[in-house]
């Protein structure tokens, strides 16, 4: 690397607040030095960290309101390296002086910042703490931290220090949250009602029965252009209202699919923020008629809908619902002027040799619920689970791979530490047997009986361990119902299958499998 020198031509800086700008170099690459002088025109110098954006590893542990940037900032080290655009990027941070509106100088290369007058809020009482909650930000992202600015301002509290997220982290919470306010601050003055619509979706919180969860708008890109279009300067006020206003009419609703309780049906799951109710629309793709009158929607309340899926044949061999396939049926959603769609499997799933393979998921975020793509676990956390025929018994295989062996014998106590163990539900709601099996320790049969039948084999190894459990004949019928639950022993994660659940309501839902179609191979 040589050369550091701005990448851009106008950053905006709030004065008293904090600088954050991309940086490029004459010629790409490594040995990035930790800091930087900047020069204003009075002569006065400014102290500039250089921090690392860079992609963090996916966590094992999904939480509904992670960020789904998937972005973690350090302070820049020797190798971190430019030429690789897929590494990182690297960005000056400087916290600015309360009254400046000079040009900011960068060895020979300069830029003309555009200046706003920061927006202050004092607020009495502690903090809002900066802790972990379904219905509230991610605490433990920068990026996210103007998120729990809004929120302290809406709750009349005062905002969370962010000094949690060390000196880099702390400068660019920093950063985002003081563009916020200016950018809001504006909005407010030209028309306060469209400024609090686009304040209920970006801080807007829904209830599942009594649980309080996040509803808001969690798509950088649609995060992202709401925030442009308020701080820019070509922008008159009444065209920032009218973008405004037009960009709040969008993003409000909340469509994805959870496990039914009827495992003959399919199943879904809305919400819409604000105050006002809605309607939805449901339509089976390919189908002209609706498939039943719309759907009211009480603003904040997430709405469970099970429907009957059009007659069509399943893929064999496959259970996974996080793929598209020919035989599936798509699902229609229309509300508030959004479409969006969904798909569903259609019928039992055939049993053929070698078996029916599932993989479980990790419980859904809101960018997933959002987006309707979920992003996999590490291949070394996976589950997969196989239902077979050996002989004449069915069995249910599964596999739980992890990153290394147990330290010991684990408790399988309430309230004590992760369980590395896998539960297995046979049967509909309720479930007619739950077997739990740990990699060590004593099998508990929770629900259902054994009528000896019951066999549970185990192995492990350095990177992963099997549970085989050959299933009495009774928990399994001519088309058998099973979901599996995976908990892992060296944090509180959970997957579920064959349906991704809510992390507050973990619910595998049941993999539908014909099992008469096992015999029928080679008639």
């Amino acid at each position: 690397m040589s050369g550091p020198r701005f990448a851009t031509e106008s950053p905006i800086a709030v004065r008293g607040s904090v600088l954050m700008v991309p940086l490029a170099a004459e010629r790409d690459g490594d040995g990035w030095p930790s800091e930087l002088t900047l020069s204003l025109d009075d002569g006065r110098e400014l102290r500039g960290l250089v921090a690392w954006v860079h992609p963090a590893p996916p966590p094992a542990r999904r939480r509904w309101t992670d960020d789904p940037r998937g972005l973690a900032v350090r302070a820049v080290v020797a190798g971190d390296d430019t030429s690789d655009a897929a590494s990182g990027a690297a960005y000056l941070l400087a916290e600015l002086p309360p009254e400046t509106g000079s040009r900011l100088r960068l060895g020979q290369d300069s830029v003309t910042p555009r200046w706003r007058d920061p927006v202050g809020r004092a607020a009495a009482g502690e903090p809002l703490p900066l802790t972990e909650a379904t219905d509230r930000p991610d605490p433990d992202s920068p990026f996210e931290y103007w998120r729990w600015v809004l929120l302290a301002d809406r709750l009349d509290q005062a905002a969370p220090r962010p000094d949690a997220y060390g000196e880099i982290g702390s400068l660019v919470a920093r950063h985002y949250a003081d563009l916020w306010r200016v950018a809001l601050d504006r909005l407010d003055r030209a028309n306060p009602r469209v400024r609090q619509r686009c304040l209920d979706l970006l801080t807007g919180v829904g209830f599942d029965g009594p649980h309080a969860f996040g509803l808001w708008v969690i798509d950088p890109a649609e995060v992202g252009r709401l925030l442009a279009l308020l701080l820019d300067d070509d922008r008159r006020d009444r065209e920032v209202v009218i973008s405004a206003s037009n960009w709040a009419d969008g993003p409000g609703l909340l469509a994805f699919r959870v496990a039914p309780r009827d495992p003959s049906k399919v199943a879904l799951a809305v919400a819409t923020p604000g105050e006002v109710p809605g309607e939805a629309h449901l339509s089976w793709l390919g189908s002209p008629t609706t498939v039943a009158e719309p759907v009211l929607l009480a603003p904040g309340q997430l709405q469970r809908l099970e429907l009957e899926p059009p007659a069509a044949p399943a893929a064999p061999g496959t259970v996974d619902l996080g793929d598209r396939d020919p035989e599936v049926r798509v699902l229609v959603v229309e509300a508030a002027g959004r479409r969006q769609q969904m798909t569903f499997p259609t019928g039992a799933v055939p049993a053929r040799p070698p078996g029916v393979l599932f993989t479980l998921r990790p419980t859904l975020t809101l960018a997933d619920a959002r987006s309707g793509w979920q992003r996999g676990l590490r291949d070394d956390r996976a589950t997969n689970v196989q239902i077979r025929k050996l002989g004449r018994r069915w069995e249910v295989f599964v596999e739980c791979l992890r990153p290394s062996p147990p330290a010991g014998a684990e408790s399988e106590e309430k309230g004590s530490a992760p369980v590395e163990a896998v539960i297995l539900f046979f049967g509909g709601e309720p479930a007619r047997a739950v077997l739990a099996v740990p990699e060590r320790g004593s099998r508990r049969l929770f629900r259902g009986s054994d009528d000896a039948t019951l066999q549970v084999h185990r192995r492990s190894y350095e990177d992963r361990w099997y549970c085989r459990v050959v299933v009495p004949e009774p928990w399994l019928a001519g088309t058998a119902l099973v979901g599996a639950v995976r908990t892992h022993g060296d944090q509180r994660a959970v997957e579920t299958g064959p349906y991704a659940s809510l992390p507050w309501r973990r619910d595998p839902g049941r993999a539908v499998i014909d099992l008469r179609s096992w015999d029928e191979v080679g008639q």
